[in-house]
Protein backbone atom coordinates (compact mmCIF):
# COMPACT_ATOMS: atom_id res chain seq x y z
CA UNK A 1 0.00 0.00 0.00
CA UNK A 2 0.98 3.35 -1.27
CA UNK A 3 0.33 6.60 0.60
CA UNK A 4 1.88 9.93 0.11
CA UNK A 5 2.01 12.83 2.59
CA UNK A 6 1.99 16.52 1.27
CA UNK A 7 5.04 18.61 3.35
CA UNK A 8 4.72 21.79 1.39
CA UNK A 9 3.49 23.41 -1.23
CA UNK A 10 5.27 26.70 -1.91
CA UNK A 11 5.52 29.42 -4.87
CA UNK A 12 9.55 30.12 -6.13
CA UNK A 13 10.13 31.93 -9.61
CA UNK A 14 6.94 31.60 -10.85
CA UNK A 15 6.71 27.81 -10.36
CA UNK A 16 4.90 26.01 -7.68
CA UNK A 17 6.50 23.04 -5.78
CA UNK A 18 5.34 20.12 -3.58
CA UNK A 19 7.58 18.10 -1.85
CA UNK A 20 5.69 15.21 -0.09
CA UNK A 21 6.79 12.32 1.17
CA UNK A 22 6.07 8.62 -0.22
CA UNK A 23 5.74 5.87 1.85
CA UNK A 24 5.06 2.02 0.80
CA UNK A 25 5.88 -1.55 2.38
CA UNK A 26 7.90 0.55 5.72
CA UNK A 27 10.28 2.51 3.53
CA UNK A 28 9.92 6.32 3.34
CA UNK A 29 11.44 8.34 0.76
CA UNK A 30 10.88 11.84 -0.19
CA UNK A 31 9.51 13.66 -3.92
CA UNK A 32 9.73 17.13 -5.28
CA UNK A 33 7.51 17.72 -8.35
CA UNK A 34 7.28 21.60 -10.22
CA UNK A 35 4.59 22.59 -11.59
CA UNK A 36 4.62 25.92 -13.85
CA UNK A 37 1.74 28.07 -12.40
CA UNK A 38 -1.82 26.84 -13.70
CA UNK A 39 -0.15 23.50 -14.96
CA UNK A 40 -0.65 20.49 -13.18
CA UNK A 41 1.13 17.17 -11.89
CA UNK A 42 0.39 13.83 -12.55
CA UNK A 43 1.88 11.59 -9.51
CA UNK A 44 -0.10 8.22 -9.82
CA UNK A 45 2.45 6.71 -7.06
CA UNK A 46 -0.33 7.25 -4.88
CA UNK A 47 -3.63 8.62 -3.02
CA UNK A 48 -3.69 12.66 -2.07
CA UNK A 49 -6.39 13.13 0.00
CA UNK A 50 -5.85 17.05 -0.54
CA UNK A 51 -4.02 19.69 -1.94
CA UNK A 52 -4.04 22.98 0.59
CA UNK A 53 -3.52 26.43 -0.93
CA UNK A 54 -0.82 28.02 1.18
CA UNK A 55 0.12 31.95 1.59
CA UNK A 56 0.06 33.80 -1.36
CA UNK A 57 -1.54 30.63 -3.70
CA UNK A 58 -5.01 30.11 -4.80
CA UNK A 59 -7.00 26.38 -5.54
CA UNK A 60 -6.32 23.63 -4.33
CA UNK A 61 -9.05 20.90 -3.41
CA UNK A 62 -9.76 17.48 -2.34
CA UNK A 63 -10.45 15.33 -5.33
CA UNK A 64 -10.00 15.01 -8.99
CA UNK A 65 -7.42 17.48 -10.69
CA UNK A 66 -6.48 20.69 -8.56
CA UNK A 67 -5.11 24.09 -9.50
CA UNK A 68 -2.71 26.10 -7.78
CA UNK A 69 -2.13 30.05 -9.10
CA UNK A 70 -0.64 33.12 -7.24
CA UNK A 71 -2.76 35.05 -5.17
CA UNK A 72 -2.11 38.49 -6.61
CA UNK A 73 -3.95 40.66 -3.85
CA UNK A 74 -1.32 39.22 -1.68
CA UNK A 75 2.05 39.17 -3.54
CA UNK A 76 2.68 41.46 -6.00
CA UNK A 77 3.62 40.74 -9.48
CA UNK A 78 7.20 41.85 -11.30
CA UNK A 79 7.25 45.73 -12.18
CA UNK A 80 6.02 45.91 -15.45
CA UNK A 81 6.33 49.75 -16.00
CA UNK A 82 8.59 52.20 -16.27
CA UNK A 83 8.80 56.22 -15.61
CA UNK A 84 10.01 58.87 -17.95
CA UNK A 85 13.36 60.80 -17.92
CA UNK A 86 13.29 63.23 -15.13
CA UNK A 87 11.03 61.03 -13.21
CA UNK A 88 11.38 58.57 -10.80
CA UNK A 89 9.63 55.33 -9.29
CA UNK A 90 7.44 56.29 -5.95
CA UNK A 91 5.27 53.61 -5.21
CA UNK A 92 4.92 50.10 -7.07
CA UNK A 93 1.42 48.59 -7.25
CA UNK A 94 0.71 44.66 -6.55
CA UNK A 95 0.20 44.16 -10.30
CA UNK A 96 3.19 45.30 -11.44
CA UNK A 97 2.81 49.18 -12.67
CA UNK A 98 3.99 51.81 -10.97
CA UNK A 99 3.69 55.76 -9.80
CA UNK A 100 5.93 58.06 -10.59
CA UNK A 101 7.35 61.39 -9.62
CA UNK A 102 9.82 64.04 -10.55
CA UNK A 103 13.24 63.27 -10.23
CA UNK A 104 14.99 66.73 -10.88
CA UNK A 105 14.90 67.68 -7.47
CA UNK A 106 18.05 68.23 -5.15
CA UNK A 107 18.97 67.65 -1.99
CA UNK A 108 19.83 70.84 0.38
CA UNK A 109 22.37 69.39 2.89
CA UNK A 110 24.14 70.75 5.96
CA UNK A 111 25.71 69.78 9.22
CA UNK A 112 24.37 70.53 12.96
CA UNK A 113 26.67 70.38 15.72
CA UNK A 114 26.14 70.33 19.16
CA UNK A 115 29.67 70.32 21.72
CA UNK A 116 30.40 70.28 25.18
CA UNK A 117 32.78 69.59 28.12
CA UNK A 118 32.38 66.55 30.17
CA UNK A 119 34.91 65.88 33.79
CA UNK A 120 36.67 62.65 33.79
CA UNK A 121 34.13 59.59 34.84
CA UNK A 122 31.09 61.54 33.59
CA UNK A 123 28.44 60.36 31.28
CA UNK A 124 28.30 62.07 28.00
CA UNK A 125 24.79 62.97 26.78
CA UNK A 126 24.36 65.02 23.79
CA UNK A 127 21.73 65.34 21.03
CA UNK A 128 22.52 67.07 17.51
CA UNK A 129 18.89 68.61 16.09
CA UNK A 130 18.07 69.10 12.32
CA UNK A 131 16.64 72.58 11.60
CA UNK A 132 12.70 72.18 10.33
CA UNK A 133 12.18 70.98 7.68
CA UNK A 134 14.81 68.69 7.25
CA UNK A 135 15.74 65.25 7.99
CA UNK A 136 18.66 63.26 9.74
CA UNK A 137 20.24 61.19 7.22
CA UNK A 138 23.23 60.47 9.52
CA UNK A 139 25.63 61.73 12.05
CA UNK A 140 28.64 60.48 14.32
CA UNK A 141 31.00 62.45 17.20
CA UNK A 142 33.91 64.03 17.71
CA UNK A 143 36.30 63.44 21.00
CA UNK A 144 39.22 65.69 22.38
CA UNK A 145 40.37 62.58 23.46
CA UNK A 146 40.02 58.79 22.39
CA UNK A 147 39.04 56.89 25.98
CA UNK A 148 35.43 57.64 25.67
CA UNK A 149 33.35 54.78 25.55
CA UNK A 150 29.89 54.40 23.70
CA UNK A 151 27.28 52.85 24.66
CA UNK A 152 24.96 54.42 22.00
CA UNK A 153 24.94 56.51 18.62
CA UNK A 154 21.48 56.84 16.78
CA UNK A 155 18.92 58.54 15.21
CA UNK A 156 16.38 58.67 17.47
CA UNK A 157 13.79 60.74 15.63
CA UNK A 158 13.22 62.20 12.01
CA UNK A 159 15.15 65.22 13.24
CA UNK A 160 17.68 64.52 15.79
CA UNK A 161 20.84 62.09 16.17
CA UNK A 162 22.11 61.21 19.54
CA UNK A 163 25.06 60.45 21.05
CA UNK A 164 25.01 58.86 24.89
CA UNK A 165 29.09 57.26 26.09
CA UNK A 166 31.06 57.95 29.01
CA UNK A 167 34.54 59.68 29.20
CA UNK A 168 36.53 57.59 30.81
CA UNK A 169 39.62 59.34 30.49
CA UNK A 170 41.93 61.28 33.32
CA UNK A 171 41.47 64.75 31.99
CA UNK A 172 38.05 67.12 31.30
CA UNK A 173 37.15 66.04 27.60
CA UNK A 174 35.37 68.56 24.32
CA UNK A 175 32.67 65.90 22.89
CA UNK A 176 30.78 66.86 19.89
CA UNK A 177 27.91 65.31 18.30
CA UNK A 178 26.77 66.48 14.92
CA UNK A 179 23.88 65.67 12.82
CA UNK A 180 23.71 65.04 8.91
CA UNK A 181 20.34 67.24 8.17
CA UNK A 182 18.77 67.22 4.10
CA UNK A 183 15.75 68.12 2.49
CA UNK A 184 14.39 67.88 -0.40
CA UNK A 185 14.64 71.44 -2.92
Amino acid sequence: MKRNNIIMVCLLAGMIIIIFTLSSMGFAATRVVVVPLGGSADDSGGDITGVNAGTGLLGGGTSGTVTLSANTTYLQRRVSSTCPVGQSIRKIYADGSVNCQDATQTLDCTTVTSTGSYTSGSNIERNASCSSGYEVTGGGYYSSNYLVEFWHLNIDSDTSYYCYGRNNSTTTITFSCYARCCRAM
